[in-house]
């Protein structure tokens, strides 16, 4: 596809990668996917796109090791990195359900995952949302900071909930009642810290502070 695309400064492939390659593999539970991104990253760099990748944490991820990994695409010429820790879908068989983050393990382990990549790396996580994941700033979710609509309608309430589909974007908003969603308010979402519910509450809680180092994280990302 990428023949039939121009690059555009406001366009950006988002690429996934949970860890160097054999932690991702396992994680996608299919080996060889690892090699096909970084083909399809250095790709679309050839051709002058803007390209950035998503992180997903698990339990079991090396903090060096995913350092590495974020330092290594950043020498390649990727232009930004999210880390997120991974959300615990209901969906997921039971056996594998001790692959998920708790809420201090993350604290515990985006610190040391910022320890290891040593400022090198060019976050798209802003300051605000770093500091919740850090357990230094609470904030509560937000589910319809990242709506998503797919082929059945606007998937209500959140990016990883689903209970129900609407026509349009003004049903899901006025139809949901969003005090039932939340850490503390659901247990679906007990330990979610998914930067989809939670960037769009970062920007909502900055203080006149935070919004100058949002200003310095903007220009200098």
């Amino acid at each position: 596809m990428l023949d039939k695309l121009e690059p555009d400064p406001r366009f950006t492939f988002v690429f996934h990668l949970d860890g160097k390659r054999d932690h991702h593999d396992k994680m996608v539970e299919r080996k060889g996917v690892f090699d096909i991104v970084i083909k399809g990253i250095k790709a679309a760099k050839e051709r002058g796109f803007r390209v950035a990748t998503n992180t997903t944490l698990y339990k079991g991820a090396s903090a060096q090791d995913t350092a590495e990994l974020l330092q290594e695409l950043m020498d390649i010429g990727v232009d930004n990195s999210i880390l997120s820790p991974a959300f615990t879908y209901e969906e997921v068989d039971a056996s594998n359900s001790d692959i998920f983050l708790h809420r201090q393990e993350v604290n515990t382990l985006v610190q040391d995952i910022l320890d290891n990549a040593r400022g090198k790396v060019r976050f798209y996580d802003t300051p605000i949302y770093f500091d919740f994941l850090l357990g230094k700033k609470d904030l509560r979710c937000t589910p319809w900071g990242n709506p998503t609509r797919n082929p059945k309608g606007w998937k209500g309430p959140c990016y990883l909930l689903t209970d129900a589909h609407y026509d349009t974007f003004e049903e899901m908003m006025n139809q949901t009642n969003w005090e039932e969603f939340g850490y503390g308010e659901n247990p679906r979402c007990a330990s979610c810290m998914m930067h989809s519910g939670y960037e769009a509450s970062a920007v909502g809680a900055m203080t006149p502070k935070d919004t100058w180092r949002l200003v310095r994280w903007f220009f200098a990302s």
